[in-house]
């Protein structure tokens, strides 16, 4: 970290200065100095208050443990330098060489169902077997269930605020454990900063721009995790959705995703790796169904359908199934590669 580098971030610490400001004054008045030009606002911007604000501010990181990296550091993420609103700098605790691995983001809605949730444990945990680095906001539902099913092989965490003020707070035991066990949480705010509804969107960029590809596992149509899928995106990284059930909403965003052929749909891990076969660790994937545990209505449906019971109507009125509870089992099962509808009709997969 040069001189400079302090200067912005002291600069920055005061409300309503920015980099953009601070590099304007360079470019337009370097002769002027930032500290004269900027004291005119802010009478309190002198060297002392300056010199005094930096001891305390590295004293401070160093008792946290939080290392800044800057754009020109060579442990800064290229994949996410390579966006055109990059963060300046990185805010770091854990293992930042989690950088420069081959990462992958999972995102979705903070209230997933229980469809939601089994989805996301199994892809968070075999890509991450696999050798992704999962990539996460740290917020409830989705997220937190990514990052716990990959936090034995690494996962960063990008926060929407300081690290000394993580929300929600119900995750900072989250938050230590991700770091305790050798992965990384990000943040490109100073670790006084507080959490501001703005922040959020922001955060997604940095979510997107840092990862190779991003799956979106459940959300309405209206998520904020389609912010991230958009910014993917844009960025042209590889974008993919799970399908869900086309009578919840819960599932209205990915299906959209899907069906406007913005993401790849992925029934399965593996069709999320075959895209980077060049690049992911060559290890064994599990070949087990995702939903196999604990689901009678889909093996009385598989028994049905072995019986010669092919009509969806007839199988519900034979299980006593309501259609939604139906339909949803029957996309599970499809998407396990178990069974195929086809005009109407349901059979067992060859």
């Amino acid at each position: 970290m040069k001189e400079s580098d302090f200067i912005d971030l002291y600069l920055t610490s005061f409300k309503n200065i920015g980099f953009k400001s601070i590099d304007k004054v360079r470019l337009e008045n370097p002769k002027i100095g930032l500290f004269k030009h900027f004291s005119k606002k802010f009478p309190e911007i002198t060297i002392q208050n300056y010199q005094s604000w930096r001891t305390k501010f590295e004293k401070d990181l160093l008792s946290d443990e939080i290392e800044i990296i800057s754009q020109s550091d060579s442990r800064y993420s290229e994949k996410l330098l390579a966006i055109h609103d990059a963060p300046r700098y990185l805010f770091c605790k854990g293992n930042i060489s989690l950088l420069k691995k081959t990462t992958l983001a999972i995102v979705g809605s903070r209230n997933p169902t229980s469809y939601g949730i089994t989805t996301t444990k199994h892809f968070a945990s075999e890509l991450s077997k696999y050798g992704f680095v999962i990539v996460s906001g740290l917020a409830t539902g989705i997220d937190s269930i990514a990052h716990r099913e990959s936090i034995e092989n690494g996962t960063i965490a990008v926060l929407g605020s300081g690290h000394k003020h993580i929300y929600p707070a119900v995750n900072y035991n989250l938050y230590k454990e991700i770091i305790q066990k050798n992965g990384l949480v990000i943040s490109e705010y100073q670790p006084s900063v507080e959490p501001v509804r703005a922040f959020f969107p922001l955060r997604s960029r940095i979510i997107a721009g840092l990862s190779v590809g991003l799956l979106v596992t459940e959300a309405a149509e209206k998520s904020g995790s389609l912010i991230a899928s958009t910014l993917a995106f844009e960025y042209g990284r590889n974008l993919y959705a799970i399908p869900g059930d086309i009578t919840k909403t819960t599932s209205a965003g990915c299906n959209q995703l899907i069906s406007k052929n913005l993401a790849k749909l992925a029934r399965i891990p593996q069709d999320i790796i075959e895209d980077f076969s060049s690049v992911y660790r060559p290890k064994s994937i599990s070949e087990s169904p995702v939903f196999s545990s604990n689901r009678p209505h889909s093996s009385n449906i598989l028994i049905q359908i072995k019986q010669g019971v092919t009509d969806p109507d007839l199988i519900s009125q034979n299980l006593g199934l309501d259609s939604g509870s139906l339909l949803t089992e029957l996309t599970l099962l499809e998407m396990e590669n178990q069974i195929e509808r086809t005009d109407g009709e349901i059979y067992l997969k060859l």
